[in-house]
């Protein structure tokens, strides 16, 4: 079996074991709504766990139903690998603060960090840009969905 296919299959099966874990620990959040709203406590947790699930299993599918996936140039040692690596440690960094730090402040932060690690330079477009992303996050999820932001630890 060819690399790929093997990293594929592992890929899947450890991603819908995941979304599984996922399920089972979100059982006990609340299923009600506040305030008449859309969302409850349940609902992110339970979306993007059977999200995680079912593009698992599409990946799963995939990878039986075609014979000939290209081999990965992907090195270890490249510089290409360290960034991607980097990212992942600073997504788990974004995760661990965001419960201390809460969502507008975590975002505030990770947010300008993740556009100069994609390359943009120009101050006052990551200024612009993490201004907007706040303003949108918070209508969209305080005003329309009626869902509470996480809050910081202090408050």
């Amino acid at each position: 079996m060819k690399r790929e296919k093997l990293a594929n299959y592992i890929i899947s099966v450890v991603g819908v074991l995941v979304g599984c874990v996922y399920l089972y620990i979100s059982r006990n959040y609340t299923r009600a709504t506040v305030d008449g709203g859309f969302t409850s406590a349940a609902t992110w947790p339970t979306m993007l766990s059977w999200a995680m699930i079912g593009l698992s299993v599409l990946l799963f599918i995939h990878t039986v139903v075609r014979k000939d996936l290209p081999t990965s140039e992907v090195r270890v040692d490249s510089r290409e690998f360290r960034a991607v690596l980097l990212m992942m440690l600073g997504l788990i960094a974004y995760y661990l603060s965001f419960r201390y730090l809460g969502c507008l402040i975590t975002n505030a932060v990770f947010l300008p960090i993740l556009l100069i690690c994609f390359g943009e330079r120009r101050w006052w477009f990551i200024v612009l840009y993490d201004v907007g992303a706040l303003i949108i996050i918070y209508y969209l999820f305080q005003v329309v969905l009626r869902s509470r932001l996480a809050p910081p630890f202090f408050l």
